[in-house]
Parts: C-alpha cells; structure tokens; sequence
C-alpha cells in the first residue's frame, strides 16, 4: 500500500471515529431525555389516575348532598304541622298505651327545633304500668303509627308482678305556632 492510501484510510478511520463519536454525543443525552420524560408520562398518568379519583369521590359527595336535601325536603313537606298535630299526637300515644293494656301516668314533653332541618322534634317521656306483653303491644303500635314517631329510649322495672316502663318517645312535626 502506498501512503497516499494510508493516509486516506487513516482519514476515514478517523473521519468515521468522529462521526461515531458525534452521533454518541447527539443520541445519548436525547435518549436519557426521552427516559425521563417517559418516566414523567408514568407520573402524570398515576396523579391523573389520582385526580379522576378524587373527582369522582367528590361529585359521588355532592350527588348525596343533594340527595340528602331532597329527602329532607320531602320529610318536611310530609310532617304535620306543630299547631295542629301536637295535642292530637300526644294524645293518641295515651290511647296507644291504653288500648295495649297499659296505664299511663303523668306525662312530660319537650321541644326543640333540629338546627338546620326546619323540623321540631317533641321528646314525650311516658311512664307506664302494665303486663310485659302489653308493654310489647304498645311498642309495637308506636311502630306501626300514622304519626311521625321513634322510640328513643326504655327503661324497664319489674315491681310486684307488675312491669313499670319509662318511655322517650319523639314525635316530629314541621314548624308551626305552639297551641
């Protein structure tokens, strides 16, 4: 070989060096750049999986918020008024009792409003004495009343043959002037 091809194929060994070398130092830092810009797609992918997430969680949240004030509204608009329906609701929970075998004795109510829900709540405390069949019979009737009722609590004593029943028993009414 002579030396002007020598030098030529040293020319191009090293003309083929720099162009790998060149091509090393374009496509190296654009391949890491494109490694972490695929790991950032991964991240963004699982905090918008995330976002979806909560999204969802909240608009199931509000759904039931409304919901909720549409049963509230519909229990409102179904209670009786206060005016009209406290004496005979009372009434009728001495009947109850009686009707079950009970006696009722002297009976003590309370109202307050429920903050927010425009709804009162009248807590009558009932003392009663009868057979303890009868004190089922007449929790069965609350239950099963016209009225808007809920036992809120029993206390129970057995006295001579006899069962003695404290009952708290709200009845719900919608606002109205007191009798």
């Amino acid at each position: 070989m002579s030396g002007a091809a020598t030098r030529v194929r040293t020319a191009a060994l090293v003309l083929l060096a720099l162009n790998g070398l060149g091509l090393l130092a374009w496509t190296l830092p654009r391949r890491a750049a494109l490694g972490a810009a695929e790991q950032r797609l991964q991240v963004l992918r699982g905090e918008v999986g995330n976002e979806r997430r909560r999204l969802a969680e909240r608009q199931a949240r509000a759904d039931a918020q409304r919901d909720n004030a549409g049963d509230e509204q519909r229990l409102r608009d179904s209670l009786p008024s206060r005016t009209t329906a406290l004496v005979p609701t009372l009434e009728a929970l001495e009947k109850m009792a009686r009707s079950a075998g009970l006696r009722p004795r002297q009976r003590n109510y309370a109202e307050t409003e429920v903050k927010g829900a425009g709804i009162v709540r009248v807590v009558v405390e009932l003392p009663l004495e009868g057979r303890y069949a009868s004190l089922v019979d007449f929790l069965g009737r609350v239950e099963a009343a016209r009225e808007p009722l809920s036992v809120d609590s029993l206390a129970l004593q057995r006295e001579q043959g006899q069962a003695r029943l404290r009952v708290h028993v709200s009845a719900w009414f919608a606002p109205g002037e007191a009798p």
